[in-house]
C-alpha cells in the first residue's frame, strides 16, 4: 500500500497523481483531510453533513471512514480531484 499526496485545489499536482497512477481522469480521488470537522467544513456543501455524519467522522477520524458527501463548488468546483463530479469523498 502506498499514497501519493497533493493539494486537492491544485489541479496540475492532482493531474500528476492521475498520471503516475495510470488512473483514469473521470475517477475521482479521496481526499484525506488532517483536521475531519476542519476539511469538511471546507470541502463540503453548506447543510451536506448530517448531525449524524459528523458524529461518525468525529468518532472514527482519524480512519478508515470515508464519507461521500455533496462538494462545496467555491472550493472544488471543476477541480481534476473530483473529476467533474458534484460530490467529494473524505477521508
Amino acid at each position: 500500500v502506498y499514497g501519493l499526496g497533493a493539494i486537492a485545489t491544485d489541479d496540475a499536482a492532482v493531474g500528476r497523481i492521475y498520471e503516475a497512477k495510470g488512473r483514469p481522469s473521470d475517477n475521482p480521488l479521496i481526499l484525506h483531510v488532517a483536521d475531519g470537522e476542519a476539511g469538511l467544513k471546507r470541502f463540503a456543501a453548506e447543510g451536506a453533513v448530517s448531525e449524524d455524519a459528523m458524529k461518525l467522522a468525529k468518532r472514527f477520524w482519524p480512519g478508515p471512514l470515508s464519507l461521500c458527501v455533496k462538494s462545496n463548488k467555491k472550493e472544488l468546483g471543476g477541480r481534476r480531484a473530483v473529476a467533474g463530479l458534484d460530490t467529494v469523498v473524505l477521508r
